[in-house]
C-alpha cells in the first residue's frame, strides 16, 4: 500500500520571532528586577557611616528629599535615590517626625528610614542648648554648667595648630587670638554621652568633650560665614578678621536688624576717618573679662569713670579696631557689615524708653539727641 506523503509544515517566521522577542524582554525584565532587587537590598543594608553616637536633627517642614540630600551631604549614606523611591512607594515620605535623634554605629540605611517615619525603636534624644548672638565666650560656658556639661574654658581660647588646619579661616588669625568670635549662634544639640563625658573626674574626658563641641560650633561658621560675606568685607576694606571683629561690635551695639547695616556705616565711617570708635561696648568686654560686672548706672549705661580705663578695649582712648572680637556675631551682623551702606552718620545712641537708633550726621546733632533722648 502506498504511503500517503505529507510535506513538512512551514514555520510560522513571525511566531518565532515574536516568542523570542517576548522571551528576550521577560529574560531581560527578570534580570532586571533581579538588580533592582539586588540594588535595594545592598542599599538597605548598607551601614551608616558613622563611628560614634551622634545626633541628626529633622527640622519641621523638611521633605523626605531634602533630609535624605542632608544625610548625603554629611556623608551618613552613600546613595540617596534607593531610599527616596522606596520610601515614596510606601509612604514613608508622609510619616515624617520632627526631631532630634540619636544615631548609633551599626544602623543601616533601612534603619535610617524607620527612624525618619517614626517606626521602631528610635527615641528622640540629646539636650538642646541655644547660643543667643551676642554671647561672648564666658557667656557660652556658663550656658553649658547651667546644662550640666562641664567645658574646659582653655580649649575655647587657644587656636592649636590641628585646628588652624582643619579650619582654613583661622590659619590668618593672630597666634595669641582666642576663638572669640567664631563659636557661630545658633540651636545645638549635643547627646546625653556628651553630658555624661563631661561629668568623669577625669580631665582628659573633659577635655575630649570641649573639642567635640567646639568643633560643631566652628563646622557651623564655617557653613554659614559664605565667600559672599568674606568678599563683602573685603570691599568694605577690612581683612577677614577685622570684618569678624566689627560685626561682633555692631552685635553688641544694637539688636535691631534694619539698624544694623547704618551701624556698621557710622562705624566704618569713623574707621576711615581714624576716628575713635567711641561704643561702650568694647569696654564693658574688657571689664567683664576682668571680672567686673559692677559697671551699669542706674540708667543702665556705662559709668563714665571707665571711659579712662587703661585697655586696648577702650575705643574712646583708641583709634582702629580692639584686638579681637567682643562676642560671636550671628549672621545678621555679618551681613550687615558686609553690605553696609554708604551713608554721612557719624554718631548713633539707643533710646533708653524704646531702644530705637537715633543716628546724627554731626557732633551737634548728636548732642541734641543725646539731650532729648538720654536725660
Amino acid at each position: 500500500m502506498q504511503k500517503t506523503y505529507y510535506p513538512p509544515r512551514k514555520k510560522n517566521v513571525v511566531f518565532t520571532l515574536f516568542s523570542r522577542f517576548f522571551y528576550g524582554v521577560l529574560s531581560g525584565a527578570i534580570f532586571l528586577i533581579g538588580l533592582i532587587v539586588l540594588f535595594f537590598a545592598l542599599s538597605f543594608n548598607a551601614s551608616l557611616n558613622i563611628y560614634k553616637e551622634e545626633l541628626f536633627e529633622i527640622k519641621q517642614g523638611q521633605s523626605l528629599s531634602e533630609i535624605l540630600n542632608e544625610a548625603k551631604d554629611n556623608g551618613l549614606i552613600r546613595s540617596n535615590i534607593s531610599l527616596l523611591v522606596y520610601a515614596v512607594l510606601s509612604g514613608i515620605d508622609r510619616e515624617i517626625q520632627f526631631g532630634v535623634y540619636e544615631l548609633k554605629p551599626g544602623m543601616n540605611s533601612y534603619d535610617l528610614l524607620l527612624m525618619i517615619s517614626g517606626k521602631g525603636n528610635y527615641a528622640i534624644k540629646g539636650n538642646k542648648i541655644a547660643i543667643l548672638e551676642g554671647y561672648a565666650i564666658y557667656d557660652i560656658v556658663n550656658v553649658f554648667q547651667k546644662n550640666d556639661i562641664e567645658i574646659d574654658y582653655d580649649v575655647f581660647i587657644n587656636i592649636d595648630n590641628d585646628l588652624r588646619k582643619k579650619y582654613s579661616f583661622l590659619q590668618d588669625i593672630p597666634k595669641n587670638a582666642s576663638l572669640e568670635g567664631f563659636l557661630f549662634p545658633d540651636t545645638y544639640y549635643f547627646s546625653q554621652s556628651a553630658k555624661q563625658g563631661s561629668k568623669q573626674t577625669n580631665g582628659s574626658n573633659i577635655n575630649q568633650t570641649s573639642k567635640e563641641i567646639l568643633e560643631k560650633f566652628l563646622d557651623n561658621f564655617e557653613s554659614k560665614v559664605t565667600n559672599e560675606i568674606k568678599n563683602g568685607f573685603k570691599k568694605q576694606g577690612l581683612g577677614f578678621y577685622q570684618g569678624i571683629i566689627l560685626a561682633s561690635i555692631v552685635e553688641s551695639e544694637v539688636w535691631n536688624k534694619k539698624d544694623k547695616p547704618i551701624v556698621a556705616s557710622v562705624l566704618l565711617n569713623r574707621l576711615r576717618a581714624k576716628m575713635p570708635l567711641q561704643v561702650d561696648s568694647t569696654i564693658i568686654y574688657s571689664l567683664k573679662s576682668n571680672g567686673n560686672n559692677n559697671f551699669l548706672t542706674p540708667k543702665n549705661t556705662l559709668g563714665e569713670q571707665f571711659l579712662d580705663i587703661k585697655s586696648l578695649y577702650n575705643t574712646y582712648k583708641n583709634t582702629g579696631l580692639p584686638p579681637s572680637p567682643i562676642s560671636n556675631p550671628g549672621i545678621e551682623s555679618l551681613l550687615a557689615v558686609a553690605e553696609a551702606p554708604d551713608t554721612f552718620f557719624w554718631y548713633y545712641l539707643s533710646r533708653q524708653d524704646t531702644g530705637e537708633t537715633i543716628f546724627s550726621k554731626n557732633l551737634d546733632e548728636h548732642n541734641e539727641n543725646r539731650y532729648k533722648y538720654l536725660r
